[in-house]
Protein backbone atom coordinates (compact mmCIF):
# COMPACT_ATOMS: atom_id res chain seq x y z
CA UNK A 1 0.00 0.00 0.00
CA UNK A 2 2.82 2.35 0.73
CA UNK A 3 4.39 1.97 -2.13
CA UNK A 4 1.29 2.28 -4.31
CA UNK A 5 1.25 5.67 -2.77
CA UNK A 6 4.66 6.57 -4.01
CA UNK A 7 4.33 5.03 -7.27
CA UNK A 8 1.87 7.23 -7.69
CA UNK A 9 3.38 10.72 -6.75
CA UNK A 10 6.39 9.60 -8.66
CA UNK A 11 4.32 8.84 -11.67
CA UNK A 12 2.51 12.35 -11.11
CA UNK A 13 6.18 13.89 -11.08
CA UNK A 14 7.47 12.39 -14.33
CA UNK A 15 4.34 13.19 -16.41
CA UNK A 16 4.66 17.10 -15.43
CA UNK A 17 7.92 16.85 -15.91
CA UNK A 18 8.21 14.97 -19.03
CA UNK A 19 4.72 17.39 -20.53
CA UNK A 20 5.48 20.85 -18.90
CA UNK A 21 9.75 21.34 -19.56
CA UNK A 22 9.94 18.53 -22.64
CA UNK A 23 12.27 21.18 -24.01
CA UNK A 24 14.54 21.12 -21.49
CA UNK A 25 14.22 17.16 -20.83
CA UNK A 26 16.31 14.07 -22.34
CA UNK A 27 15.09 11.58 -20.19
CA UNK A 28 12.52 10.93 -17.22
CA UNK A 29 13.01 7.83 -15.27
CA UNK A 30 11.94 5.76 -12.22
CA UNK A 31 15.13 4.48 -10.23
CA UNK A 32 14.85 1.17 -8.47
CA UNK A 33 15.55 -0.50 -5.50
CA UNK A 34 17.07 -4.11 -6.14
CA UNK A 35 13.37 -5.23 -4.42
CA UNK A 36 11.56 -3.66 -7.12
CA UNK A 37 10.61 -0.24 -4.88
CA UNK A 38 11.65 2.91 -6.81
CA UNK A 39 13.55 4.75 -4.71
CA UNK A 40 13.36 8.46 -7.00
CA UNK A 41 12.82 10.00 -10.20
CA UNK A 42 16.02 11.10 -12.06
CA UNK A 43 15.54 14.02 -14.79
CA UNK A 44 18.23 14.12 -17.16
CA UNK A 45 18.30 17.60 -19.05
CA UNK A 46 18.92 18.28 -22.58
CA UNK A 47 23.10 19.75 -21.02
CA UNK A 48 23.57 16.25 -18.99
CA UNK A 49 22.75 17.30 -15.75
CA UNK A 50 20.33 15.96 -13.84
CA UNK A 51 17.80 16.46 -10.64
CA UNK A 52 16.99 13.50 -8.49
CA UNK A 53 13.70 13.72 -6.65
CA UNK A 54 13.25 11.33 -3.50
CA UNK A 55 10.00 11.40 -1.80
CA UNK A 56 8.90 10.36 1.57
CA UNK A 57 5.25 9.12 2.74
CA UNK A 58 5.62 11.69 4.96
CA UNK A 59 5.19 14.17 2.39
CA UNK A 60 9.02 15.10 2.97
CA UNK A 61 10.93 15.53 -0.41
CA UNK A 62 14.66 16.27 -1.28
CA UNK A 63 15.91 17.73 -4.72
CA UNK A 64 19.64 16.65 -5.87
CA UNK A 65 20.62 18.69 -8.69
CA UNK A 66 24.27 17.50 -10.41
CA UNK A 67 25.97 18.70 -12.83
CA UNK A 68 29.49 17.94 -11.80
CA UNK A 69 29.97 15.58 -14.69
CA UNK A 70 30.00 18.39 -16.48
CA UNK A 71 31.51 21.56 -14.58
CA UNK A 72 32.37 20.27 -11.33
CA UNK A 73 29.54 21.57 -9.37
CA UNK A 74 26.47 20.15 -7.19
CA UNK A 75 23.18 21.83 -5.84
CA UNK A 76 21.63 20.47 -3.22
Amino acid sequence: MKEDVLETIYGYLMTVASKKYRDSIREVAKVELASGVVEKVRVVFVDSSFLDIYWSLSGRYSLHYERKHIDGTVTQ
